[in-house]
């Protein structure tokens, strides 16, 4: 089936298919959508090639097209081929068998040499690592978390068929790929504090070897219907990075409980001396956190409800009270019938519906009190692991345990996304949100995301055949988080 062009009408094409027995067939006038797989699949090579690259000459064209066709027939993973390759279709195509297909398709895979898709050579260098950092783990573990880690990066779904269809893992069926990730995720070996410890470790280290205050975010984030999960990650370039998270089935708020064991678990990463600033949102400004933060010498910034009680010179009041007296920074008073004692600092932009009231273990000032501002990294991060990224949400996992492994798999991703964009020198002020001409400005604002420019960096490593630098080889993180 051709299209109607000129090309495809000649007399000596008509002689060519008719000396080869080909049936020659033409799509009706003005329906370009009767070819439109071949269609599809020009947009696909071009996306690939001359949309993403500069050619100085046609051979580097050509030698570009001619490996980014044999990477699409030998390592892709389609879903309309039930995750097989074209090549792996073709042969397990039993009317034409193994000798047709080898006439038909010619590449590195029929010549004896081995050929890696881009998935496995990044789960290569993922093996390598977590090998060096988890040299107790068990090496079945490491490398199906490595695979898993490397998947995901190019697949960025939380979706599993979606995961199980681009697993470059031989199957006969979809669904064995499909039951090989679900068996990892219900592996109760693999503790996600266990794996994230080398990784937080190492980035804290850095932050404080650079000079700078480690600013700890928490904060929570809804996983799906039914679940939730309190996240502690720390600030870096404008962003953040997860450390330590913990998943509950609830409708709500997760308690103090489990805040506390993600705390705990962070705080026994920190390099000795360190003295980190933790900053959180109104539903963790409570007195409980606070007396924990002065039990283990850290500074905070937590914003606190305004029905509060406050405990004064002996008399009793409430933070919204004290605002609409103009009283806005207060010294080392009591707060709620615990009598934790903190400062607290207030500020109303204007503009904004409600004031910020911030708690503060230094004194009490408008610039100490918009050190809050810095916890929306954390609502980046999120946003990596939701709609402009790994699309969490779309996970249809209904067990705690599961998708706590799942958030592991996703927050390595992350790591291994950020590293090569921290090699990446900085493009300058972020664009306003909502531009007037559309896509161009928001491929504008994606040029600042470390996510963005990381992954960007992967593909084209991947596409150049060019080798991934090794986790945080380059380190050029600005000192913005330092106060």
């Amino acid at each position: 089936m051709l299209a109607r062009k000129q090309l495809f009408r000649a007399h000596a094409f008509e002689l060519a298919c008719a000396q080869n027995d080909v049936a020659h067939r033409l799509t009706k006038p003005r329906h370009p959508w009767t070819n439109g797989q071949v269609e599809r699949m020009h947009r696909t090579i071009k996306e690939a090639t001359v949309q993403r690259f500069y050619y100085a000459t046609h051979d580097q064209l050509r030698t570009h097209l001619a490996d980014c066709v044999a990477a699409y027939n030998f390592a892709r993973r389609l879903k309309t081929l039930k995750g097989l390759t074209p090549y792996e279709c073709i042969l397990a195509m039993g009317q034409f068998g193994g000798a047709w297909a080898g006439r038909v398709i010619q590449g590195p895979a029929l010549s004896g040499a081995p050929w890696m898709s881009g998935i496995e050579q990044l789960a290569e260098m993922i093996t390598t690592d977590l090998e060096q950092r988890l040299p107790g783990q068990r090496k079945t573990q490491r490398d199906k978390l490595a695979l898993l880690v490397a998947t995901m990066l190019q697949v960025r779904s939380a979706n599993l068929m979606d995961v199980a269809a681009c697993l470059p893992r031989p199957a006969e069926r979809l669904d064995s790929r499909y039951q090989w990730i679900k068996r990892f995720l219900a592996n109760t070996h693999v503790v996600s504090d266990a794996v994230m410890a080398p990784y937080g470790r190492e980035v804290l280290a850095r932050l404080a070897a650079q000079g700078q205050t480690v600013v700890l975010l928490i904060d929570q984030t809804q996983v799906n219907e039914r679940h939730q999960a309190v996240m502690v990650a720390v600030r870096l370039g404008g962003r953040a990075l997860p450390l330590i998270w913990r998943v509950k089935e609830t409708q709500g708020a997760i308690g103090f409980a489990e805040q506390r064991t993600a705390l705990e678990a962070v705080a026994r990463l920190l390099p000795t001396g360190i003295r980190p600033v933790l900053i959180g949102d109104r539903f963790y400004g409570s007195p409980n956190l606070i007396g924990w933060c002065c039990e283990q010498g850290w500074d905070w910034r937590l914003r606190l409800k305004q029905n509060l009680l406050v405990f004064e010179q002996g008399g009793e009041t409430t933070l919204a009270a004290c605002f609409d007296r103009g009283e806005h920074q207060l010294r080392d008073i009591e707060l709620t019938e615990t009598r934790v004692r903190t400062n607290v600092a207030m500020v109303h932009e204007a503009g904004h519906p409600e004031p910020w009231i911030i708690a503060l273990s230094q004194a009490p000032s408008v610039h100490t009190a918009f050190d809050y501002g810095l916890r929306w990294g954390i609502e980046a991060m999120f946003s990596d692991f939701k709609t402009r990224g790994f699309g969490l949400e779309d996970s249809q996992i209904r067990l705690a345990g599961r998708l706590d492994r799942l958030i592991l798999i996703m927050a390595l991703a992350l790591f291994w996304a950020v590293s090569p964009a921290c090699g990446m020198p900085s493009t300058g002020p972020l664009p306003p949100k909502k531009p007037c001409h559309g896509r161009p400005r928001r491929y504008a604002r994606s040029l600042t995301s470390l996510f963005k420019r990381g992954l960007r960096r992967i593909h084209t490593c991947l596409h150049r055949l060019i080798a991934i630098p090794p986790l945080w080889a380059e380190w050029l993180i600005p000192q913005t988080d330092s106060w």
